[in-house]
């Protein structure tokens, strides 16, 4: 028998977005942060959109911050919940580009 062994390393690296020029142009951060603009003019918190949205509140947060890259699905239950279509939330990331 033949014994396999590992080794891990003592650094371990997250997967986040580079964010040295991204704050403008990665489409994850300008997502979140259009998000966070109108739940917040809505008055919700964080935990109430994600029970409106049937998501976990750390994955708000991680949208929020752009930590996250949500599906389809989870864009239009986020629209729903706050009472906007799904193109709305790509307003900030249409502007971006021009």
């Amino acid at each position: 028998m033949t014994r396999l062994s590992i080794r891990l390393s003592s650094t371990i690296t997250l997967l986040q977005p580079d964010l040295t020029n991204a704050m403008t142009e990665d489409p994850r951060i300008l997502l979140g942060r259009r998000i966070a603009q109108i739940r917040m003019d809505k008055g919700l918190s964080q935990d109430k959109l994600a029970w409106e949205g049937g998501l976990a509140r750390s994955f708000i947060g991680e949208v929020e911050r752009g930590l996250r890259n949500p599906t389809l699905i989870n864009i239009c239950k986020l629209a729903d919940a706050l009472d906007v279509k799904a193109a709305d939330l790509f307003s900030l990331i249409d502007d971006s580009e021009d």
